[in-house]
């Protein structure tokens, strides 16, 4: 039993692949059949209205845009009936937002709908908003149905009109007219031209038995799309708003080349004639599609199509120095060439690439051309050529748009493939954002899918899986934005994007005493990059960049980013290697020199202390005096300078006090502290060496690039702690950052008698 055409058109998919030819330029051929001419015949098209009972159709919509001698949108229809009904082709009217049909003598056009089609037949049925005047109809000697007509024609003795074509040609406006033989019955109708630009004619008997379908509701053959021959197969002319084509994604001007791998050498009849259903494939511009009508997912989509993504999505295999096992993450190819795309996180700080192929039994190796910390993308090459890939989509995202994950989670040699839908267009508020979108998606993700595709049901890229950012029992899955990341990816080919050698991650600071506070830690280094000339280790944390820091001594990765994207690789930078406690400072590709070199400094009553640079080594102790119960210190390279030139010269002043805890709160003691010299910063709460209190920061003193950052803690004895550090914008992190961490307070022992 055949099935319906329409049946392998439900639910298309389209799937993306590589296409080196360019559709052919439309032609029309031939859609059925006609014998050899023997009675000269006259095509009746609008021009004969009063006579032939035919009307124009004129139609607005989306149809193929070509200049044809049957070009749909237009033409001509034969009135079957006074209750409204036309006889027109499919091509006139399929894919129209309105039909409009005009009567002669009628000033107006008249709105019609479509009733019924019979797209192998190239015929609708269509039917105005009233009826026509049956009496003037009858009173021409015309039928009001074509089975009168067939009645009078005796050109269906053998079963098809005898028509001589050779003296007719074939415009826009003829196609749907009605062929009369030389005794003036009606032999056919014009439902095409041919590459010679002669009609095509469907005999009258064929007009009726298909009419007669359509009129009773019988089962038609019918395709969700009016479609003509093209040398490379069928082109759609329209397609049937509402129908299971239009729902799949078909669209006028797709040329339809085969069916279950079969070339549709016979046009529009031989896919009529199918008896299967078959994956589809078909040309728009320029790319070719394969199609399986089955389902409306990418799982549920051609072999063929599975083996095309299968292929091209890889695991990446990074080998680093000093780990015994590689790490692994997903990529995919986009060109044939080789050229293949990741997470730059993948391949940091590797000296060796491998991408392995589905299965796990082939690998190839590959070389890194272009990598960018601050976008997470990296672009790699493999050894040879002739590679499967993968196009990124021209179109934004949606909410609530199908899509599919497709990597190697937790490193395994079988391809996953998960379905999924967009949840969120932006997701950008996730602390360690690249500088580009992240949108959510509800697709599963889990490590080892990092830097493989996200595509749409088209296999299209719409994204690159990034992270998966879990908070407490929920989890979101993100990734890339394609239509940025293509972007990227162009650039990192040419060489143009900006990168500092390593990838560090935020992360929570090491010392306990800045609980919940992000640092900037560097994971891994790049050989050969700027960030090894400096002697940048995995695990140091940066803490200042250029004219970035924040005021505990930590540095967030948007931050960084953002002065690397506007100042360049070669910025000052500090960072601190924890492990061993010390700073180093310097200019990013350069060797980086040790600034942490340290002395103690302590109050006279030895119960507050901390640690100075060595080059700070002016330390003189501040003792209670003219009515002030203050204790502490100040350390400085010129303790002079410091007081006298304060706002130009670096140092630090660090003292406690019962006094100032017995007056105003730390954020209002803060918010009272003046320096006109600089710009003051907001006051904000902080939670530090123990203490919770309040933290200002004044900067740009005297328009120069320097720091003022003071501190205010209230202590469980009632004791108020402050600490000011005073330097440049290079130093003032380390500086800060040391008083701070080494910063230790102890109450002073009280001796019997003293109170």
């Amino acid at each position: 039993m055949r099935l319906p055409v329409g049946r392998w058109l439900v639910s298309l998919v389209l799937v993306a692949a590589a296409c080196t030819s360019q559709p052919a330029e439309t032609t029309i051929g031939p859609t059925t059949s006609t014998v050899a001419p023997t009675t000269t015949t006259t095509l009746l098209d609008v021009e004969a209205l009063a006579n032939r009972h035919l009307v124009e159709i004129r139609s607005e919509g989306t149809f193929l845009d070509r200049s044809g001698p049957d070009a749909p949108g237009m033409g001509t229809g034969l009135i079957v009936s006074a209750d409204g009904l036309v006889l027109t082709t499919a091509t006139a009217v399929v894919g129209a937002d309105r039909i409009n049909v005009f009567v002669a003598d009628e000033e107006f056009p008249i709105e019609a709908r479509i009733e019924a089609l019979a797209e192998c037949q190239n015929l609708a049925l269509i039917k105005i908003d009233g009826t026509f005047n049956a009496a003037s109809i009858n009173a021409a000697g015309a039928p009001v149905g074509l089975m009168s007509m067939v009645e009078r024609s005796p050109a269906l003795d053998n079963g098809n009109p005898a028509i001589d074509l050779s003296s007719i040609s074939v415009g826009p406006w003829t196609v749907g007219g009605v062929a009369v033989d030389g005794s003036g019955a009606i032999a056919g109708m014009a439902i095409a031209a041919d590459e010679d630009g002669d009609p095509v004619i469907l005999p009258l008997n064929e007009m009726d038995r298909t009419l007669r379908a359509m009129r009773s509701r019988e089962t038609v053959q019918q395709l969700g799309f009016a479609a003509v021959d093209h040398r490379d197969g069928v082109a759609v002319t329209g397609v049937a708003l509402g129908s299971d084509a239009d729902g799949a994604g078909l669209v006028a001007g797709d040329v339809i080349t085969a069916v279950s791998g079969d070339s549709l050498e016979g046009g529009l009849q031989e896919l009529c004639a199918r008896d299967d259903s078959g994956p589809v494939e078909l040309v728009r511009d320029g790319r070719r599609y394969v199609g399986d009508f089955s389902g409306t997912a990418l799982a549920l989509a051609s072999a063929r199509t599975l083996t095309q993504l299968r292929e091209a999505v890889i695991r990446v295999d990074a080998f680093t120095p000093g780990f015994d096992e590689p790490g692994s993450g997903s990529g995919f190819f986009i060109s044939e060439d080789g050229l293949a795309v990741t997470n730059y996180h993948v391949v940091a700080g590797a000296d060796r690439v491998e991408l392995v192929f589905d299965g796990g039994d082939r690998r190839v190796p590959a070389t890194i051309l272009g990598r960018s910390m601050c976008h997470d993308l990296a672009v790699v090459q493999a050894d040879g050529d002739g590679y499967e890939f993968v196009e990124w989509s021209p179109d934004p995202i949606r909410l609530e748009q199908p899509v599919r994950s497709i990597g190697f989670p937790l490193g395994t040699d079988t391809i996953t493939v998960q379905p999924g839908n967009i949840a969120k267009e932006r997701a950008d508020e996730v602390p360690f954002a690249p500088l580009l979108s992240l949108f959510e998606h509800s697709a599963e993700v889990n490590p080892g899918n990092s830097g493989g595709p996200v595509v749409n049901a088209m296999g299209e890229v719409v994204g690159v899986t990034n992270a998966v950012s879990t908070q407490g029992f929920s989890a979101q899955e993100l990734a890339i934005s394609g239509l940025e990341a293509v972007e990227v990816v162009a650039t990192l080919m040419a060489g143009d994007v900006i990168h500092p050698g390593f990838w560090a991650l935020e992360t929570g600071n090491i010392s306990e005493r800045y609980s919940g506070f992000l640092n900037l830690t560097v994971d891994r280094v790049d050989g050969g990059s700027a960030a090894e000339r400096s002697g940048i280790l995995p695990g140091d944390d940066v803490v200042m960049f250029g004219g970035v820091r924040d005021a505990l001594g930590g540095l967030e990765f948007g931050a960084f980013c953002e002065e690397l994207a506007a100042g360049g690789v070669r910025q000052d930078v500090v960072v601190h290697r924890w492990q061993e406690s010390v700073h180093f400072a310097g200019r990013l590709g350069e060797p980086l020199v040790d600034i942490s070199g340290f002395l103690v400094a302590q109050d006279p009553t030895d119960s507050l202390f901390t640690e100075v640079s060595n080059d700070w080594s002016d330390i003189r102790q501040i003792a209670p005096s003219d009515g002030n119960d203050w204790n502490g210190f100040r350390a400085a390279p010129d303790v002079d300078s410091f007081l006298n030139d304060f706002g130009r010269s670096p140092g630090t002043r660090v003292l406690y006090s019962e006094q100032l805890a017995s007056t105003a709160s730390t954020e209002l003691y803060l918010d009272s502290v003046r320096y006109p010299q600089c710009d003051a910063g907001q006051t904000l709460a902080v939670s530090t060496i123990g203490f919770d209190g309040h933290f200002r920061e004044w900067t740009n003193c005297f328009s120069e690039p320097f720091t003022i950052r003071s501190y205010a803690f209230d202590t469980f004895d009632g004791v108020r702690i402050l600490v000011l550090t005073a330097a440049s914008d290079v130093e003032i992190d380390w500086a800060n950052a040391l008083v701070l961490d080494s910063l230790d307070y102890a109450p002073p022992l009280v001796e019997e008698g003293d109170e």
